[in-house]
């Protein structure tokens, strides 16, 4: 394996910040191309805007059985059994093989 400190690594890392910097300078003129034309296309200003604002909405609460789940291993152990239950469903006409279960049907511990 390659240590940092050799010529391979080096020029790893100087093509690769060239490339990050390369990378940011195309975004910031593209982005400046679009405020400078959105008198001539605001759709497409507007899209890129947007596409930026997409927030992407995390796991906070479950609701198990009426009751609102905030605790990460019980959230975790309530999509397990749902998942488990779901993926295990036998499909009509085909012969599985019986195996072991080697795992736990709760998760213990994250």
């Amino acid at each position: 394996m390659e240590s940092r400190r050799s010529i391979r690594w080096r020029e790893y890392v100087k093509d690769r910040n060239k490339a990050i910097r390369i990378e940011r300078d195309e975004r910031r003129a593209y982005e400046k191309r679009l405020a400078k034309d959105i008198g001539l296309n605001q759709r497409r200003f507007y899209k890129y805007v947007n596409s930026k604002l997409t927030v992407r909405p995390e796991l906070s609460a479950l609701i198990n059985e009426g009751e609102m789940v905030h605790d990460e291993k019980e959230m975790c152990n309530i999509c397990n059994n749902y998942f488990h239950s779901a993926f295990n469903q036998p499909i009509a006409g085909e012969v599985l093989p019986e195996m072991e279960c080697l795992c736990d049907e709760n998760i213990r511990e994250i």
